[in-house]
Order: structure tokens, then sequence, then C-alpha cells
């Protein structure tokens, strides 16, 4: 019975909307929660000083959890515009849950120059502690600036073909954008979809 209701779930699913467009979005944005989820960790642990893995694994399922409910909110902007796809402040192109990690990404990078140079400025032996600390500090800032941008900021757009593109009249730089390939298959435990994450790194067109 539970294998039927799934199958059914599935099928629904996919006819809702066109070359299962729904589970893409639902698959791309909980493949960028878990990287989110890696990344406020370290940027917890860069602040805190920790020296082990504790608490990594349920930072990424956390994530996970979440990026299956921005994929959610993406599957209904896209079941109810057609477009799903945004352009945020930083990152252009993406689907909600990969506008945040992205700008979560770069406000990482940001801190740790930030940390950096006030660590040179004030002492050489505080140098990688005070990197640390403008790391952690901007994941956390970049992240909580990337769910305004994505949810109140961010402008209607569509997925570009590759990361690194050129169209004729110069290069543009997006941010990854990875498509997932779907299929069904049979486990030893019932029925499963099975995603692979395809990415396109480079785009030309005259």
């Amino acid at each position: 019975m539970k294998r039927v209701l799934f199958l059914l779930l599935f099928a629904g699913m996919l006819s809702s909307a066109s070359n299962g467009q729904v589970l893409k979005l639902l698959a791309t944005d909980t493949f960028y929660g878990a990287g989110l989820g890696g990344l406020l960790w370290t940027g917890s642990a860069a602040i805190a000083g920790a020296d082990n893995l504790s608490g990594l694994g349920g930072s990424i399922g956390a994530g996970i959890l979440v990026g299956a409910g921005m994929g959610g909110y993406d599957s209904y902007l896209y079941l109810h515009n057609g477009n799903p796809y945004r352009n945020g402040s930083i990152t252009s192109s993406g689907t909600s849950m990969q506008i945040v990690t992205m700008d979560a990404l770069y406000g990482g990078a940001i801190g740790a120059m930030l940390g950096a140079a006030v660590g040179l400025i004030a002492s050489d032996s505080g140098f990688l502690k005070s990197m640390g600390y403008g790391y952690g500090y901007g994941v956390w800032t970049g992240m909580l600036f990337g769910v305004v941008d994505a949810v109140v900021l961010a402008q209607p757009g569509k997925k570009e073909s590759a990361m690194i593109q050129y169209k004729g009249d110069g290069f543009s730089l997006t941010s990854l954008s990875p498509d997932f390939r779907l299929s069904m298959t049979q486990t030893p435990s019932g029925p499963a979809v099975e995603a692979v994450p395809m990415v396109n790194l480079v785009s030309v067109s005259f």
C-alpha cells in the first residue's frame, strides 16, 4: 500500500509540473540547504574556536529540512507564476535556497578578509583568530541578509545555462547552479527517487 501511495504522489508531482520541475526545485534547494547547514556550522565553529566535528551532522540535517521547505516555497512560485528563479542583490538566477547559501558564502569571504585585515593591524599573533571571527560572523550575517534578499528583494529572473558564460558581447559570471537528473529506482526497502546533480561550468554562444 505504501508503494502505491508513493507512486501516486510521484506521478502527481510529475503531472503538476512539466519535466518534473517541482522535484528539480526540491532537489536543488535541498542540495543548497545541506551546504548552508555546513557553512553555518563552520561559522559557529570558527567563532567558538571548536577543534572537532561535533554538531556538524545535526547542522547539515537542519539545513536539509530548511532547504526542503524553501523548495516547497519555490515550487509554489513555479506553479502559480511559472518562474521560480530570481535575481538577488548579489546572487543572480537562483532558487531561494541558492540565493541564501551564496549570500552566506560571500558574507563569510568578506568577513574573513576584514577579520584578517584587523588582525594584521592589531597583532600578528592574533591574525588567524581574528580571521576566524570575521568569517564566522560574516557567514551568519550573509545568511540573514540572504533570507531577506531571497524573499523580499529578489526580482524575477531566469536560470542561466552555465556558471561562466560568453554571449558574444562579453563574459558573465553567475553562481554555481546544478541541474538534477531524476529517475525512479527500486531499493530493497521499496521505490525511491534518485537525484543526480549535474553542473555546466562554461557556456559559449555567438
